[in-house]
């Protein structure tokens, strides 16, 4: 390896360790588990936005899930599995991506969905807790 490769994978890596963790500090405290409104309302207070999903569902027929948080207006909904997990995204006005995971999306649950995980970027090896 040359010295020119060198430098960019040095300079490439104190890039990302240095803004990787102005990343997560840009996260609200979130708590697999608590309510889905709780933790939406802290992202949106730390600068996240929802990223709204609308558009690609209007072409299909909704499930009954999706119908479900549409209306409480989450239209940040990227979709949803069978088991009743779905993904929701937000975007930062820096460029970042998050995905929140929520669990026990369905209609007939008081409680309202829950945090499950979340996670920076497009990949899940890329985990934050």
């Amino acid at each position: 390896m040359n010295f020119m490769m060198k430098s960019c994978f040095l300079a490439g890596g104190l890039w990302l360790s240095v803004v990787s963790p102005l990343w997560a500090q840009s996260l609200p405290k979130l708590q697999p588990g608590m309510a889905y409104a709780q933790a939406r309302s802290a992202l949106m207070e730390k600068g996240w936005r929802p990223a709204s999903q609308l558009r690609r569902f209007q072409a299909q027929p909704l499930t009954p899930v999706l119908v479900y948080l549409y209306g409480l207006g989450y239209l940040e909904v990227a979709g949803c599995n069978p088991e009743g997990w779905c993904g929701m995204e937000f975007v930062h006005s820096k460029g970042q991506r998050l995905t929140v995971i929520t669990r026990d999306n369905y209609p007939d649950n008081d409680a309202g969905p829950l945090l499950a995980d979340w996670y920076l970027g497009d990949e899940l090896k890329e985990l934050i807790r």
